[in-house]
Protein backbone atom coordinates (compact mmCIF):
# COMPACT_ATOMS: atom_id res chain seq x y z
CA UNK A 1 0.00 0.00 0.00
CA UNK A 2 2.66 2.27 0.78
CA UNK A 3 4.76 1.50 -2.31
CA UNK A 4 1.91 2.25 -4.41
CA UNK A 5 1.06 5.61 -2.40
CA UNK A 6 4.61 6.47 -3.10
CA UNK A 7 4.46 5.70 -6.90
CA UNK A 8 1.39 7.72 -7.62
CA UNK A 9 2.69 11.02 -5.41
CA UNK A 10 5.74 10.23 -7.48
CA UNK A 11 3.98 10.74 -10.76
CA UNK A 12 1.70 13.52 -10.03
CA UNK A 13 5.04 15.13 -8.74
CA UNK A 14 6.31 14.13 -12.42
CA UNK A 15 3.36 15.61 -14.15
CA UNK A 16 3.06 18.91 -12.18
CA UNK A 17 6.71 19.45 -12.98
CA UNK A 18 7.00 18.49 -16.51
CA UNK A 19 5.58 21.95 -18.17
CA UNK A 20 8.59 22.96 -16.81
CA UNK A 21 10.82 21.18 -18.45
CA UNK A 22 9.11 21.33 -22.03
CA UNK A 23 10.05 23.46 -24.45
CA UNK A 24 6.84 25.63 -24.04
CA UNK A 25 4.18 26.86 -20.90
CA UNK A 26 0.03 26.79 -21.86
CA UNK A 27 -2.35 28.83 -18.96
CA UNK A 28 -4.82 31.33 -18.87
CA UNK A 29 -3.77 34.32 -18.19
CA UNK A 30 -4.62 35.71 -14.68
CA UNK A 31 -2.53 39.02 -14.56
CA UNK A 32 -1.16 41.58 -16.71
CA UNK A 33 1.57 43.17 -14.88
CA UNK A 34 3.17 45.72 -16.95
CA UNK A 35 3.36 45.57 -21.49
CA UNK A 36 6.10 42.45 -21.08
CA UNK A 37 5.22 40.34 -18.24
CA UNK A 38 2.08 38.55 -16.92
CA UNK A 39 1.43 35.58 -14.74
CA UNK A 40 -0.64 32.75 -15.68
CA UNK A 41 -2.67 30.87 -13.28
CA UNK A 42 -0.87 28.08 -12.87
CA UNK A 43 1.57 30.65 -11.50
CA UNK A 44 4.51 31.28 -13.88
CA UNK A 45 5.39 34.62 -14.55
CA UNK A 46 6.39 35.51 -18.04
CA UNK A 47 8.69 37.32 -19.57
CA UNK A 48 8.32 38.66 -22.90
CA UNK A 49 11.41 37.60 -25.08
CA UNK A 50 13.30 39.97 -27.16
CA UNK A 51 11.32 42.97 -26.36
CA UNK A 52 10.86 45.70 -24.05
CA UNK A 53 7.70 47.78 -23.31
CA UNK A 54 8.35 51.30 -21.47
CA UNK A 55 8.09 50.10 -17.52
CA UNK A 56 5.04 51.05 -15.37
CA UNK A 57 5.62 52.72 -12.54
CA UNK A 58 5.33 50.47 -9.80
CA UNK A 59 5.65 51.22 -6.00
CA UNK A 60 5.21 54.80 -6.34
CA UNK A 61 7.79 55.16 -9.09
CA UNK A 62 6.81 57.61 -12.09
CA UNK A 63 5.76 55.50 -15.39
CA UNK A 64 7.76 55.64 -18.39
CA UNK A 65 6.01 57.21 -21.47
CA UNK A 66 3.80 54.57 -22.99
CA UNK A 67 3.79 52.77 -20.45
CA UNK A 68 0.23 52.48 -19.46
CA UNK A 69 -0.45 52.16 -23.54
CA UNK A 70 1.38 49.03 -23.62
CA UNK A 71 0.29 47.43 -20.69
CA UNK A 72 -3.27 48.05 -21.89
CA UNK A 73 -2.58 46.49 -25.03
CA UNK A 74 -1.51 43.56 -23.40
CA UNK A 75 -4.63 43.76 -21.31
CA UNK A 76 -6.30 43.98 -24.36
CA UNK A 77 -4.63 40.54 -26.15
CA UNK A 78 -4.21 38.36 -23.84
CA UNK A 79 -6.14 39.08 -20.68
CA UNK A 80 -8.39 36.01 -19.48
CA UNK A 81 -6.45 34.21 -22.47
CA UNK A 82 -5.48 30.85 -23.00
CA UNK A 83 -1.94 31.40 -24.17
CA UNK A 84 0.96 29.38 -25.50
CA UNK A 85 4.31 30.46 -24.59
CA UNK A 86 7.26 29.27 -26.28
CA UNK A 87 10.33 29.08 -24.29
CA UNK A 88 13.62 30.92 -25.58
CA UNK A 89 17.34 29.17 -24.95
CA UNK A 90 17.45 30.53 -21.79
CA UNK A 91 14.43 29.90 -20.12
CA UNK A 92 14.23 31.58 -17.23
CA UNK A 93 15.97 34.99 -16.26
CA UNK A 94 17.49 36.24 -12.73
CA UNK A 95 14.19 37.10 -11.46
CA UNK A 96 12.49 33.50 -12.14
CA UNK A 97 10.29 34.72 -15.14
CA UNK A 98 9.80 32.31 -18.15
CA UNK A 99 11.11 34.40 -21.17
CA UNK A 100 9.50 33.05 -24.10
CA UNK A 101 7.49 34.16 -27.16
CA UNK A 102 3.65 34.40 -26.91
CA UNK A 103 1.32 33.07 -29.17
CA UNK A 104 -2.82 33.28 -28.82
CA UNK A 105 -4.90 30.85 -29.54
CA UNK A 106 -5.73 32.32 -33.30
CA UNK A 107 -1.86 32.43 -33.77
CA UNK A 108 -1.47 36.12 -32.97
CA UNK A 109 1.86 36.63 -31.93
CA UNK A 110 2.01 38.79 -29.09
CA UNK A 111 6.24 39.84 -29.12
CA UNK A 112 5.38 40.50 -32.94
CA UNK A 113 2.54 42.68 -32.50
CA UNK A 114 3.65 45.12 -29.48
CA UNK A 115 6.89 46.25 -31.73
CA UNK A 116 5.00 46.53 -34.78
CA UNK A 117 2.62 48.99 -33.15
CA UNK A 118 5.57 50.71 -31.65
CA UNK A 119 5.03 49.95 -28.19
CA UNK A 120 7.88 47.84 -27.68
CA UNK A 121 11.40 47.94 -28.95
CA UNK A 122 13.73 44.67 -29.83
CA UNK A 123 15.60 43.75 -26.59
CA UNK A 124 17.75 41.06 -27.17
CA UNK A 125 20.90 39.27 -25.69
CA UNK A 126 23.43 37.51 -27.08
CA UNK A 127 21.93 33.96 -25.67
CA UNK A 128 18.91 34.32 -26.50
CA UNK A 129 17.97 36.03 -29.70
CA UNK A 130 15.17 33.69 -30.40
CA UNK A 131 13.46 35.66 -33.30
CA UNK A 132 15.38 38.94 -33.26
CA UNK A 133 15.91 38.65 -37.11
CA UNK A 134 11.97 38.47 -37.27
CA UNK A 135 11.24 41.45 -34.99
CA UNK A 136 13.90 44.18 -36.60
CA UNK A 137 11.84 44.27 -40.07
CA UNK A 138 8.68 45.42 -38.01
CA UNK A 139 10.17 47.41 -35.52
CA UNK A 140 12.04 49.59 -38.77
CA UNK A 141 8.46 50.23 -40.21
CA UNK A 142 7.27 51.56 -36.52
CA UNK A 143 10.76 53.73 -36.38
CA UNK A 144 10.05 55.00 -40.01
CA UNK A 145 6.31 55.46 -39.01
CA UNK A 146 7.05 57.08 -35.76
CA UNK A 147 4.65 54.79 -33.99
CA UNK A 148 4.45 54.61 -30.76
CA UNK A 149 7.60 54.89 -28.67
CA UNK A 150 9.10 56.29 -31.60
CA UNK A 151 7.11 59.32 -32.36
CA UNK A 152 8.58 60.51 -28.25
CA UNK A 153 11.51 62.20 -27.68
CA UNK A 154 12.56 59.77 -24.46
CA UNK A 155 12.43 56.84 -27.10
CA UNK A 156 13.28 58.53 -30.45
CA UNK A 157 16.49 57.46 -32.38
CA UNK A 158 19.38 59.69 -31.53
CA UNK A 159 21.98 60.84 -34.01
CA UNK A 160 25.75 59.85 -32.93
CA UNK A 161 26.94 63.16 -33.88
CA UNK A 162 24.76 64.99 -31.48
CA UNK A 163 24.58 62.28 -28.83
CA UNK A 164 23.81 62.59 -26.17
CA UNK A 165 22.06 64.55 -23.61
CA UNK A 166 22.34 64.17 -19.64
CA UNK A 167 19.50 62.83 -19.35
CA UNK A 168 20.10 59.67 -21.34
CA UNK A 169 22.88 58.18 -19.61
CA UNK A 170 22.32 55.35 -18.14
CA UNK A 171 19.46 54.23 -20.68
CA UNK A 172 18.69 52.09 -23.16
CA UNK A 173 19.11 54.10 -26.30
CA UNK A 174 19.01 53.20 -30.20
CA UNK A 175 21.77 55.70 -32.06
CA UNK A 176 22.53 56.09 -35.65
CA UNK A 177 25.48 57.62 -37.64
CA UNK A 178 28.18 56.73 -39.34
CA UNK A 179 31.66 55.05 -38.42
CA UNK A 180 34.29 57.23 -39.60
CA UNK A 181 37.18 55.01 -37.61
CA UNK A 182 37.60 51.73 -36.15
CA UNK A 183 40.62 50.68 -33.43
CA UNK A 184 41.83 47.90 -32.11
CA UNK A 185 43.14 47.42 -28.36
CA UNK A 186 44.16 44.47 -26.96
CA UNK A 187 41.00 43.52 -25.31
CA UNK A 188 38.13 45.28 -27.77
CA UNK A 189 37.07 46.81 -31.27
CA UNK A 190 36.28 50.64 -30.94
CA UNK A 191 34.29 52.45 -33.64
CA UNK A 192 34.43 55.65 -33.40
CA UNK A 193 31.62 57.92 -34.98
CA UNK A 194 34.23 61.51 -36.12
CA UNK A 195 34.14 64.54 -35.24
CA UNK A 196 31.42 66.56 -34.01
CA UNK A 197 31.09 69.87 -36.57
CA UNK A 198 32.54 73.07 -35.58
CA UNK A 199 31.35 76.31 -36.12
CA UNK A 200 30.05 78.78 -33.73
CA UNK A 201 27.01 77.36 -32.79
CA UNK A 202 28.79 74.04 -31.69
CA UNK A 203 29.59 72.75 -28.17
CA UNK A 204 33.65 74.19 -27.56
CA UNK A 205 36.42 71.49 -26.81
CA UNK A 206 38.56 73.41 -24.66
CA UNK A 207 40.99 70.47 -23.43
CA UNK A 208 41.54 69.57 -27.36
CA UNK A 209 40.57 66.15 -26.79
CA UNK A 210 40.36 63.15 -29.34
CA UNK A 211 37.03 62.24 -31.02
CA UNK A 212 37.34 59.18 -29.26
CA UNK A 213 37.19 60.96 -26.15
CA UNK A 214 34.13 62.99 -26.61
CA UNK A 215 32.05 61.85 -28.90
CA UNK A 216 29.34 58.37 -29.47
CA UNK A 217 31.38 55.38 -30.30
CA UNK A 218 30.65 51.76 -29.80
CA UNK A 219 32.67 48.98 -28.67
CA UNK A 220 33.01 45.20 -29.11
CA UNK A 221 34.56 43.08 -26.53
CA UNK A 222 36.93 40.36 -28.18
CA UNK A 223 35.73 37.68 -25.95
CA UNK A 224 32.24 38.36 -27.63
CA UNK A 225 33.49 38.04 -31.02
CA UNK A 226 31.85 34.40 -31.19
CA UNK A 227 28.33 35.97 -31.27
CA UNK A 228 29.64 37.53 -35.02
CA UNK A 229 31.22 34.77 -36.09
CA UNK A 230 28.31 32.48 -35.74
CA UNK A 231 26.37 34.71 -37.49
CA UNK A 232 28.65 34.92 -40.52
CA UNK A 233 30.52 38.06 -39.31
CA UNK A 234 34.55 37.12 -39.52
CA UNK A 235 35.76 40.63 -39.71
CA UNK A 236 33.81 43.00 -37.33
CA UNK A 237 35.96 46.03 -38.74
CA UNK A 238 35.55 45.56 -42.32
CA UNK A 239 31.66 44.67 -41.57
CA UNK A 240 31.15 48.08 -39.81
CA UNK A 241 33.83 50.72 -41.22
CA UNK A 242 32.43 53.63 -43.13
CA UNK A 243 28.98 51.93 -42.62
CA UNK A 244 25.60 53.92 -41.34
CA UNK A 245 24.80 52.22 -38.68
CA UNK A 246 21.95 51.90 -35.88
CA UNK A 247 23.35 51.05 -32.37
CA UNK A 248 21.15 49.44 -29.38
CA UNK A 249 22.14 49.48 -25.80
CA UNK A 250 22.85 51.50 -22.80
CA UNK A 251 24.83 54.23 -22.88
CA UNK A 252 27.61 54.69 -20.38
CA UNK A 253 29.61 58.25 -20.06
CA UNK A 254 32.80 56.90 -21.17
CA UNK A 255 34.93 59.06 -23.82
CA UNK A 256 31.86 60.92 -24.38
CA UNK A 257 29.20 58.26 -24.89
CA UNK A 258 30.02 54.79 -25.19
CA UNK A 259 28.00 51.42 -25.94
CA UNK A 260 28.83 48.18 -25.13
CA UNK A 261 27.72 46.13 -28.11
CA UNK A 262 27.55 41.86 -27.61
CA UNK A 263 26.25 40.25 -30.18
CA UNK A 264 24.94 41.26 -34.06
CA UNK A 265 21.44 41.89 -33.54
CA UNK A 266 22.82 45.54 -31.72
CA UNK A 267 23.68 46.90 -34.79
CA UNK A 268 21.60 47.32 -37.80
CA UNK A 269 23.34 48.51 -41.22
CA UNK A 270 21.29 50.84 -43.06
CA UNK A 271 21.52 52.36 -46.11
CA UNK A 272 24.02 55.19 -46.76
CA UNK A 273 22.67 58.60 -46.50
CA UNK A 274 21.69 60.10 -50.03
CA UNK A 275 19.23 62.31 -51.69
CA UNK A 276 17.08 59.31 -52.56
CA UNK A 277 17.19 57.40 -49.71
CA UNK A 278 15.59 58.42 -46.38
CA UNK A 279 17.59 58.46 -43.17
CA UNK A 280 16.94 55.28 -41.35
CA UNK A 281 16.02 52.93 -44.19
CA UNK A 282 17.48 49.47 -43.65
CA UNK A 283 19.06 47.85 -46.44
CA UNK A 284 17.02 44.90 -46.91
CA UNK A 285 13.62 45.80 -48.83
CA UNK A 286 10.89 46.64 -46.04
CA UNK A 287 8.40 43.85 -45.59
CA UNK A 288 4.87 43.20 -43.63
CA UNK A 289 4.23 40.02 -41.64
Amino acid sequence: MFLRFLILTSLAFLVSLSHVFAEELRGRVVEVYDGDTFVLATGEKVRLLDVNTPEVGHRGRIDEPLAQAARGFTVGMISGSEVRVVLGAKRMDKYKRYLGQVYLPDGQWLNGELVRTGLAHVYSFADNADRVVDLLPLERLARLEKLGLWSTTRWGVREALDCCPAEDIGRFMVVQGVVKNVVETKERWHFNFGVRPTGPNTTPNPDNLEPWQRDFSFYIGKRDLKWFKRAGIDNVAGMYQGRHVLVRGFLEPVNGVLVRVTHPAQIELLAQVSGTVPLGQPLRQLRKF
